[in-house]
């Protein structure tokens, strides 16, 4: 399904053939990328990009839906609804989007619109942002969409050498 966030952003249903058009994304974003995000490393040329949105397109999670995120007709990330616990009425998203785009408020409008369409056709009530301690930028985004920080899983991962935590920010959606 196409979605309309503005003027200039949509999203576009992810598929395996866009692993050419996005591969030199990530590889030319790839260390700032690979700051937060674990599996960028193993994407390293278009048959693994392919692998990489095979897992995304194909997780298997209740509710999963992935998109490319295109701004001025451009694709410039990705953004995905990973799962929705119906139990707890929440819908965990995931987003990653090329450094150069940084500033156009594109993430932050693309959870709100998605909120919005979530609210209007589901039971879902909270939408949770995981992203690791040290992502500044995306801990800022949660806050902007109104995000309280709800939970830390210490140690989630190791980047750099460095161990880092997952902060787990909520979004509720207005009734």
């Amino acid at each position: 399904m196409y979605i309309r966030i503005s003027e200039k952003i949509t999203l576009e249903p992810l598929s395996i053939s866009d692993a050419e058009g996005l591969y030199p994304l990530i590889d030319s974003d790839r260390l700032n990328l690979g700051k937060y995000l674990s599996w960028v490393d193993s994407v390293i040329d278009i048959e693994t990009t392919r692998e990489y949105l095979q897992s995304r397109i194909h997780s298997g999670l209740n509710g999963a839906s992935w998109y490319k995120i295109m701004f001025l007709g451009s694709a410039v990330g990705v953004f995905g609804v990973k799962t929705i616990c119906e139990d707890q009425v929440t819908a965990e998203v995931g987003y990653w989007l090329h450094s150069n785009y940084y500033g156009n408020g594109i993430i932050t409008q693309t959870i709100s619109g998605i909120a919005q369409q979530l609210k209007s056709q589901s039971t879902i009530r909270n939408i949770e942002i995981r992203c690791l301690s040290e992502n500044q930028a995306s801990i800022a985004v949660a806050l902007r969409v109104g995000g309280v920080h709800t939970g830390t899983i210490p140690d989630y991962n190791t980047i750099d050498s460095s161990p880092q935590d997952l902060n787990i920010y909520t979004v509720q959606l207005q009734t």
